[in-house]
């Protein structure tokens, strides 16, 4: 890390003492927080064109740990070098800085002379900014995948908000969910009111990949030839498959190879009934049991595996769970 990082660092490890005590020159910081839950305060540098050998603006959001703002007035900055990341070093004291509440435009900017704590509804400033950015985003990605839940969360981070660390970035998504902004799911987000929703054109195709996959049963075509029936594109294609498999209708079992949802729980049942029965099976019985090939039936026994409702021993597949 080059001193380009510097102020992300310090500012987030450093900055409650500064933030919170005031400051020399008249600076003043905002009155420590009774809470407990609030005796912390996370500074979020907000600038992304950082830059080495010469003096510039940084614009920092200051958050606390339960997620509401500092703003208002002034505080002073202390800052300390800590070497790079490959060489870390003892802090060593730096410069100090007085930094100015900026509200966004629109924002009320008669909050006070004194900086003070604040939910994000009360003084945007930084934070406006930033979810003008997320929600322009996701807008965006919406309109170009209206099949996808959502966007990537370290997608986002690492297009729109490099200098955020994890924690940082968490911060940010829960206030704004906290806004009614955006939904948060385990890996995703998305703009609170949407849902992903197939058009009338979209639907049919989607209606017509899950006829063919029931009706393959325990032998269905591969996804290519499924594809070959669909006159779209290649990405709209790859885009009806996503949100098959996203919505659970479709279960990827080997590579080409897709399951209806409703067959792959019937393959439980029998496997299960079967193991219940004579505790251990084989790709031979379980390609008799189904009716089918080999080409179907080691791809099936792989995949129970991976889901642990059988494991391996030797050349024969037994019980897990029901």
């Amino acid at each position: 890390m080059s001193r380009l990082r510097l102020a992300a660092v310090l500012l987030a490890l450093g900055l409650s003492a500064a933030a919170c005590g005031g400051g020399s020159g008249g600076a003043t910081g905002p009155t420590a927080p009774t809470s407990p839950d609030r005796s912390q305060i996370v500074a979020i540098v907000a600038s992304v064109d950082l830059y080495t050998g010469a003096p510039q603006r940084v614009t920092v959001g200051l958050v606390t740990n339960d997620n509401r703002l500092v703003s208002y007035g002034t505080a002073t900055f202390a800052f300390s070098y800590l070497g790079a990341s490959d060489q870390p070093a003892q802090p060593e004291p730096g410069p100090s800085a007085t930094a100015t509440f900026i509200p966004t435009y629109g924002t009320d900017g008669s909050g006070g002379e004194e900086p003070r704590i604040t939910l994000p509804s009360e003084a945007r400033g930084v934070y406006e900014a930033w979810r003008d950015t997320v929600v322009a985003t996701l807008a965006d990605f919406h309109r170009e995948y209206p099949l996808r839940e959502g966007l990537g969360k370290e997608e986002l981070r690492s297009r729109r908000f490099g200098s955020l660390g994890p924690r940082q970035f968490l911060f940010l998504l829960q206030a704004l969910e906290e806004d009614g902004v955006v939904r948060v799911g385990g890996h995703t987000l998305a703009l609170a009111a949407f849902r992903p929703a197939p058009d009338t054109a979209q639907r049919e195709m989607l209606d017509r990949i899950e006829g063919v996959l029931r009706a393959g049963g325990y032998q269905p075509p591969t996804w290519k030839e499924i594809a070959a029936g669909l006159a779209v594109s290649e990405r709209e294609k790859g885009e009806l498959l996503h949100y098959l498999l996203q919505t659970g209708k479709v279960v990827k079992v080997g590579e080409d190879l897709y399951f209806h949802r409703d067959v792959v729980n019937e393959v439980r049942r029998k496997v299960a009934d079967f193991l219940k029965q004579h505790g251990e099976i084989t790709v031979g019985q379980m390609r008799d049991l189904l009716q089918s090939s080999r080409k179907y039936a080691l791809p099936l026994l792989e995949y129970l595996d991976r889901e642990r409702v059988t494991r391996r021993v030797g050349d024969k597949r037994v019980l897990v769970r029901d």
